[in-house]
């Protein structure tokens, strides 16, 4: 369709409150002007509903309400492929609805895809934003993400897979992500079974093994850092151990299923299984890992 826009922008959203109209006003704050946003309720009760309404009717072009029948909570996964579903652009990106963009953000990412059609997907480091508080001891503790790789390093597919699962690895913000939506087409989207955790990295090993990644270098996003955030809550409560290990059983039954034999990727997850299933086994032999490497220093 001619009118159809460059990229659309994904946000689910479950009782952000006040952080959502901030989201939303950095996507309308966007140097690129080709945008739809994707609002997709998962059942809020916070009045972070009657926001996103009000957006979507002041810019009906542009802005784009929906919610599950019957106003019912499904997850982040089913949030987001139910926007897909609605999606017209030819590149996707996912914003949380605690994160903001910065103004130039979209038109360089979507630049970077224009002029590299083998790239799959582009992500850079996200700013670990402390400081929306006000406060400016939080604003001190602003810092910048650092990858371990170098910007505009370009991961082939099943590299890129191999690389996600290493010990080392940068997980991608979603923030800072642009994908093509033919790729997330392909892969079949997001998977529902993962509901609030881990449901970015299942999406991003799907893609590692059919598309190339890169890896770029400027911050152009910002990922607020606060005690009610998903993770957050996830970790006081301690279900991130456990969810990690579920997402580990999902890794090894998809990779088996696509009949991967890569040896690296294999390596790196027999690694990261190991370090997850047995924690204080691993945090041992770092431990005696760490002494040897000194004493050989020395």
């Amino acid at each position: 369709m001619s009118d159809a826009p460059t990229v659309s922008v994904v946000t689910c959203f479950l009782n952000p409150g006040r952080y959502l109209g901030e989201t939303i006003e950095s996507v309308l704050g966007q140097s690129e002007r080709g945008w739809e946003l994707l609002l997709v309720d998962d059942g809020s009760t916070d009045g972070s509903t009657e926001i996103a309404q009000r957006y979507a009717s002041q810019y009906p072009q542009k802005i784009f309400y929906l919610e599950h029948p019957d106003h019912e909570n499904r997850g982040c996964s089913a949030s987001r492929n139910l926007a897909l579903r609605h999606a017209r652009g030819e590149f996707v990106g996912i914003l949380d609805a605690d994160d903001v963009l910065l103004p130039q953000a979209l038109e360089r990412r979507i630049a970077i895809l224009r002029a590299r059609p083998d790239i799959g997907m582009v992500y850079g480091p996200a700013l670990l934003w402390h400081g929306w508080t006000g406060n400016a001891d939080d604003r001190r503790r602003d810092r910048e993400e650092r990858h371990h790789v170098a910007p505009g390093t370009v991961f082939l597919p099943v590299d890129y897979a191999a690389y996600l699962l290493g010990y080392d690895a940068d997980i991608p913000s979603p923030c800072t992500v642009l994908i093509r939506r033919s790729v997330i087409e392909l892969v079949g989207g997001f998977d529902e079974s993962f509901r609030d955790l881990f449901d970015d990295q299942v999406l991003y090993v799907k893609m590692a093994l059919k598309a190339a990644v890169l890896v770029d270098g400027d911050c152009d996003s910002k990922y607020r850092q606060h005690s009610e955030s998903t993770c957050a809550v996830a970790e006081r409560g301690g279900r991130t151990l456990a969810a990690r290990r579920v997402y580990l059983n999902w890794v090894k039954r998809y990779l088996d299923g696509q009949g991967i034999r890569d040896g690296r990727v294999w390596k790196a997850y027999r690694a990261i299984h190991h370090r997850f299933s047995w924690p204080r086994l691993f945090r041992s032999s770092e431990a005696v890992r760490r002494v040897w490497k000194r004493l050989v220093a020395s």
